[in-house]
């Protein structure tokens, strides 16, 4: 407004105008998701690694597009990264 930005953040009790909230949505893509575990119960399980589950998109929701699923997650912006995967080394999907 008037040439100054304006941001909104997660609200905390501890709440400073002048500092930055680290904490943001973000989607996350996962590609080629096995299409019987496309349901909220598992796609929440896996990026509950990653931050907290928000939503799944309209697309991953209505199981239109089996090719990847679609998730909404509350990141906290500090994390560099994060491994998914199997453990044992013949895996074609190795993470």
């Amino acid at each position: 407004m008037e040439g100054l930005q304006m941001q909104l953040q997660k609200w905390t009790h501890n709440f400073k105008p002048e500092k930055d909230i680290p904490i943001a949505p973000m989607w996350i893509l996962l590609p080629g998701f096995p299409f019987h575990m496309n349901s909220w119960h598992y796609v929440k399980k896996i990026v509950s690694s990653i931050g907290t589950p928000l939503s799944m998109d309209v697309a991953t929701n209505g199981r239109t597009r089996p090719s990847m699923d679609k998730v909404r997650v509350e990141i906290d912006s500090h994390l560099e990264n994060v491994w998914e995967g199997l453990e044992y080394e013949a895996s074609p999907l190795r993470g």
